[in-house]
């Protein structure tokens, strides 16, 4: 099957309502934000990343992780979002580069938001491409710190995701140590952890300090997975930043260890 077939599959499916810490309401209007990743709030305020590195004598390596997210609303207390993403360049290991799309729908009620999505996976030069739904939750309200600042001295932020997938490989390679095949199902819970660094934050944030933590279960396998991805950036302006990260484990679609420490020039909209 083409990507772009799969694609337009992924997204004629029908989707429940996913909310975010910085908008507690629907926006009026569509906009677009930039960063690391659409996976999460947090990973959006991770920036995109472009790396590159030229050392004499041996070819200029490129290394680049971005994800971009169209978000608008969806009746009273919901919203659509449509995102693509990207981990690529020379030096990442050809097997190892991913494109993803994404539809995304979310509701919020009092005290729970449930959100449905499609996506479409594939990594490599697309030998390998996957599509899935599924559903996820969390809670608006709890312990302190739950989507709100722990205090007005202290701009530390968490927020819990469970949810379920369920997908189906579209083409494949010959990798013996494939994690999913056929039909498959995944079950996951998601930690987001946002930490604001600086006295004014009216002004904007010193520096900020932002973590994914994502564990999976995949039932095809009978194994867990896990994958941590931390920033720390400090605003340049204009969107630019200084940026240092940190990534470790395993993720979709092939679920390959990756283990990497970063350092340059990010931008986040």
């Amino acid at each position: 099957m083409k990507p772009a077939v799969a694609v337009l599959l992924c997204a004629a499916i029908a989707l429940l309502p996913r909310p975010s810490d910085a908008r507690p309401e629907p926006q009026a209007t569509w906009r677009w934000r930039a960063g690391h990743s659409y996976s999460s709030v947090a990973a959006l305020r991770q920036p995109a990343t472009f790396v590159l590195s030229a050392d004499t004598g041996r070819p200029t390596l490129t290394l680049f992780d971005a994800g971009f997210l169209a978000q608008g609303p969806a009746g009273m207390r919901g919203g659509l979002d449509l995102g693509v993403r990207g981990e690529g360049g020379s030096g990442r290991a050809r097997e190892d580069r991913v494109f993803a799309a994404l539809v995304r729908g979310w509701h919020r009620w009092d005290r729970l938001v449930m959100a449905g999505h499609s996506e479409y996976e594939a990594a490599g030069e697309f030998e390998l491409q996957k599509a899935t739904v599924g559903a996820e939750a969390t809670w608006t309200h709890g312990p302190r710190g739950l989507g709100q600042p722990w205090s007005p001295s202290l701009h530390v932020r968490w927020r819990p995701w469970i949810g379920v997938a369920h997908g189906n490989v579209l083409s494949q390679d010959d990798d013996p140590d494939a994690r999913e095949s056929g039909a498959f199902w995944r079950a996951y819970a998601r930690l987001e952890l946002h930490y604001a660094v600086g006295a004014d934050l009216d002004s904007g944030p010193v520096a900020e300090v932002n973590v994914e933590s994502t564990a999976w279960y995949v039932f095809d396998d009978s194994r867990a997975e896990g994958y941590v991805k931390s920033g720390l950036s400090v605003p340049l302006g204009h969107g630019l930043s200084f940026s240092a990260s940190a990534h470790a484990g395993r993720h979709p679609p092939r679920f390959n260890l990756e283990r990497r420490i970063g350092l340059g020039l990010g931008y986040r909209h």
